[in-house]
């Protein structure tokens, strides 16, 4: 796989003047993209979703499927029925319009993405959800036809280049117009192994995923071109599933595992829920499950991490939504330094604590007495969620895979399932994950931090 971080497709440096909210359009419509719909509108920081390309499927379906969702429940919010022909501006024919929560969606369906009007809407990332767009060119037709500035492709790839937020963050480069995100399983599984391997050091992995059923399975027996063992019916079998393309990607995330690590995968009939069962061998010996917990607690490793998704948010969008309480919070926002290079890659500066130092107690954050009026800043929203990237069940949680449903964390670390030889060379690690909900949120991570880095 050949990841090229150079393109000279579309937009790369965006204009100082371009609206503090980023403008959002989504290509096909699964169960991605209906948590990707409630995922922005939840979110806090800016993220609008304007238009939603779903070929072969009416306004009225589109609306029908975003209300009810039978694994997450319906939509939280209100969703109109009603289908509205707008005229976004005088230069901009009409669209359809479907609301969603008191927000316009602007409704396409062109079957071409180089036929997409993203540019009527002035859309600014385009999250490709088909998939079978892998490629780098594909990918470009977004940019080309539709005039769309940035594109995030959902899915293991062959040559565009990965970042699994905020796993990879270091290897975005300023000014990159197309990235994947990777697959649900690829963030999932990379988020462990980045763990395991800073804090102990990974000789050799092999390690086999379980996963719930997608939609593109079947319910009953029929071929399947790429793999025939995936068009048996999902709910009557387990079936072996193809992992050579998560594997690519997680090397990708992680080149230094390249050679160490091998990945075989199944999936179950269960609706949702899937984990990821690890056999390590380290560098650096583990005696007990014990210890291997209180070393990725206390260490700086999963610390540096927490810090980047809680602290590395963009300030400027506080701005324009609470100008008043920026003198109080630019003392406590990290600073980000962009270092633009010409022929190495650029170099993006975070204060952290350093992974060989012995850990030191996080000081104690000051918050702003006053309450944002709209809406609440971003330091408040990390300190009611539990964190993003890791998630540990000891002795007093017992949980199944039922439990992980919507789980907004990436990795859940099973403690009670783990194991561990005497003298603690090898390591059976169990790690469970929601496949759909954690990456859209990742996903909105994504976006923000890219839209941090190109604005900075």
């Amino acid at each position: 796989m050949y990841a090229k971080w150079k393109q000279e497709v579309g937009d790369p440096l965006l204009p100082h003047d371009w609206p503090p909210r980023a403008r959002i359009g989504i290509n096909g419509f699964g169960q991605i993209t209906r948590l990707l719909v409630r995922c922005a509108i939840a979110d806090k920081r800016g993220l609008d979703v304007v238009a939603i390309n779903a070929p072969g499927i009416t306004p009225e379906q589109l609306i029908y499927m975003i209300k009810y969702d039978s694994q997450y429940g319906p939509c939280p919010g209100v969703v109109s029925n009603k289908v509205e022909m707008i005229k976004p501006d005088k230069n901009t024919p009409p669209c359809l319009f479907i609301e969603v929560c008191g927000r316009k969606i602007a409704y396409f369906d062109k079957k071409c993405p180089n036929l997409i009007p993203w540019q009527w809407l002035n859309v600014e990332y385009v999250i490709e959800t088909n998939p079978t767009v892998k490629t780098l060119g594909m990918a470009e037709a977004h940019l080309r036809g539709g005039r769309a500035r940035k594109v995030i492709v959902t899915g293991d790839t062959v040559d565009i280049p990965v970042m699994i937020y905020p796993i990879s963050y270091k290897s975005f480069q300023r000014g990159t117009s197309i990235i994947s995100a990777g697959s649900p399983h690829a963030m999932a599984l990379a988020t462990i192994l980045y763990l395991l391997h800073k804090q102990f050091g990974i000789r050799d992995c092999m390690t086999s995923i379980t996963s719930s059923y997608i939609d593109t399975q079947r319910t009953v027996d029929g071929p399947c071109e790429s793999e025939w063992r995936m068009g048996r019916g999902a709910f009557q079998s387990i079936i072996p599933m193809p992992c050579n393309s998560i594997l690519q990607t997680v090397l990708q995330a992680i080149p230094r595992l390249r050679g160490k690590l091998s990945l075989t995968g199944f999936s179950v009939p269960t609706a949702t829920g899937s984990v990821a069962d690890l056999t390590c061998s380290f560098s650096n010996n583990v005696p007990s499950v014990k210890e291997l917990v209180k070393a990725l607690k206390e260490g700086n490793v999963l610390r540096n991490l927490e810090n980047m998704h809680e602290k590395c948010q963009p300030g400027w969008l506080l701005q324009y939504w609470c100008p008043e309480e920026m003198d109080g919070l630019k003392k406590h926002l990290p600073k980000i330094e962009c270092t633009v290079k010409t022929d190495p890659k650029p170099e993006f500066h975070l204060p952290t604590f350093s992974e060989d130092e012995s850990p030191r107690q996080k000081p104690a954050r000051q918050m702003v007495k006053k309450e944002p009026t709209s809406p609440r800043f971003f330091a408040e929203q990390a300190k009611e969620r539990p964190t993003p990237v890791l998630e540990i069940w000891e002795e007093d949680h017992l949980g199944v895979s039922a439990d992980v449903k919507a789980a907004p964390c990436m990795a859940i670390l099973d403690a009670n399932s783990c194991l561990a030889v005497d003298n603690g060379s090898l390591m059976k690690i169990i790690s469970w994950y929601d496949k759909d909900m954690s990456y859209c949120l990742r996903i909105m991570d994504t976006i923000v931090f890219m839209r941090h880095i190109d604005h900075s």
